[in-house]
């Protein structure tokens, strides 16, 4: 617990090196959340007042956050993109963060009666995702058959990244909350394969293993690449964004 405390703050480096500027931002009063405190006006003297300050401040940043998602604000409004959570380990509902449609077709080169564009999709590296939504399902397994700890890091840490998000299912949520959940699931497929290493036995089965495990790393670097236009807001033909769309509505 407490290294992944330590861990969390450090992500939060750059919030911490310039807490004011953010509570100048946010702490007056942002939207319905009432002002921080005194602080952001007055801020506290000492050696140390400055390191108080910002703590408050990324406590205060993570309550309105919360408040955010959870309050009266969102309660039954919709998106187009917002998504069941049952569907995000799978990346069921990518989210389309920026599009531009009907670029002429001379602008990429494409056939004359079709056209180009440029999007930005949350679509996460699927061989990663899938490998890691079944290894999870098989961690849970295991924890409960065997009661060792260790299945216990990848279990707990994606219930409390992914499950909390099913009560406000009532409100626009979306599948990019999950990656909270991505380094959990890699432990969880590392937990699994170092299982079956360890089961492995005869010199085919270890050649086995070791080609499974190579074809997923050359599978995850040649899907990044694959989806690249898509991540980047590259210029490509409707029919090569069309072609990348694999689940059609759901993911478009």
């Amino acid at each position: 617990m407490g290294v992944g405390l330590v861990v969390y703050l450090l992500t939060w480096t750059g919030w911490l090196l310039h807490a004011d500027v953010y509570a100048q931002q946010f702490g007056r009063g942002y939207g319905e959340e009432k002002p921080w405190g005194s602080y952001v006006q007055d801020p506290t003297g000492g050696p140390f007042g400055g390191i108080v300050d910002a703590f408050r401040s990324l406590w205060h940043f993570h309550v309105m956050t919360y408040h955010f998602h959870t309050g009266d604000y969102l309660a039954g409004k919709t998106h187009p993109y917002a998504s069941d959570p049952l569907g995000w380990l799978v990346q069921g509902r990518p989210v389309a963060f920026d599009a531009q449609n009907d670029i002429p077709a001379a602008t990429c080169g494409t056939r004359a009666d079709s056209s180009c564009l440029r999007e930005i999709t949350a679509i996460g590296t699927l061989s990663v995702w899938w490998t890691g939504a079944l290894a999870t399902v098989l961690a849970v397994g295991a924890w409960i058959r065997t009661r060792d700890g260790r299945w216990a890091v990848p279990v707990l840490g994606v219930a409390a990244t992914w499950l909390p998000w099913f009560q406000y299912d009532d409100r626009p949520i979306f599948s990019f909350y999950a990656v909270a959940t991505i380094p959990f699931m890699i432990v969880a497929t590392c937990l699994v394969v170092d299982v079956v290493r360890r089961h492995v036995r005869t010199p085919r089965g270890r050649y086995g293993l070791g080609l499974g495990v190579g074809l997923l790393v050359v599978s995850t670097v040649a899907l990044f690449l694959y989806f690249y236009p898509v991540y980047t807001d590259q210029l490509i033909s409707y029919d090569d964004w069309r072609s990348r769309m694999w689940f059609g509505s759901r993911w478009i």
